[in-house]
């Protein structure tokens, strides 16, 4: 507690002071207050008051030994006052969602073949028609084939199953600037085997289109 020449214990780490210079690290300086002397007990309010009137009248009259979180500053009581800590850095905006297919739509092809059939024009009629309705912001066009025949022959078949579903889309009011064309020839196969292997569920064209 203040005695009537320095702060008391009880006081000294609440007190609403003035700024002034930094001290050690982590510390600084700040100037007593009268309006502090307000937030304090009645009783530690009046002990404090004979300090700070006394200061004001004969400065620099250190007569008894200041506690050690306190000092002069050009014949000024100052008390030492903890620094906070900074608050941490704000955390970075969540990564952006990826787009979501809403909706899938695969067409089978005959072996070695880009011609549709009529199930497969179906499938053409019902994918156009809910693009129109959703409007996606993206509509993918995958074509596959199967594991028969050379891999740069399959390459370049897929891609022409690709292109046969755009160009069915596009005559179906679905502009091809709209569409993403992806050729993955015997790769990421539906239906897993061997080279070689006459699988008709690996040779397909996949319409997705995404939020």
């Amino acid at each position: 507690m203040f005695r009537p020449s320095y702060i008391l214990p009880g006081v000294a780490a609440v007190m609403l002071l003035a700024s002034t210079a930094a001290n050690a690290a982590g510390y600084e300086w700040k100037r007593v207050d009268y309006q502090y002397l307000q937030s304090v007990s009645e009783k530690d309010r009046g002990m404090l008051r004979i300090y700070k009137d006394y200061e004001e009248r004969e400065p620099c009259q250190n007569y008894r030994e200041l506690p050690p979180e306190v000092k002069y500053v050009d014949c000024k009581l100052y008390h030492r006052v903890a620094i906070p800590d900074p608050p941490p850095p704000p955390a970075p905006p969540p990564a952006p969602e990826p787009p979501k297919v809403v909706s899938s739509y695969e067409i089978f092809f005959p072996l070695d073949s880009t011609a549709l059939d009529l199930q497969a024009n179906a499938m053409v009629d019902k994918a156009a028609s809910d693009i129109a309705l959703y409007q996606p912001s993206a509509v993918i066009v995958a074509g596959y084939t199967d594991t028969s025949g050379a891999a740069d022959y399959n390459d370049q078949l897929s891609a022409n199953r690709a292109m046969a579903v755009s160009a069915a889309l596009t005559q179906r009011g679905i502009p091809n600037t709209a569409m993403n064309l992806e050729a993955h020839g015997q790769n990421d196969l539906k239906v897993p085997t061997e080279d070689e292997v006459h699988e008709p569920q690996n040779r397909r064209t996949v319409i997705h289109f995404m939020k």
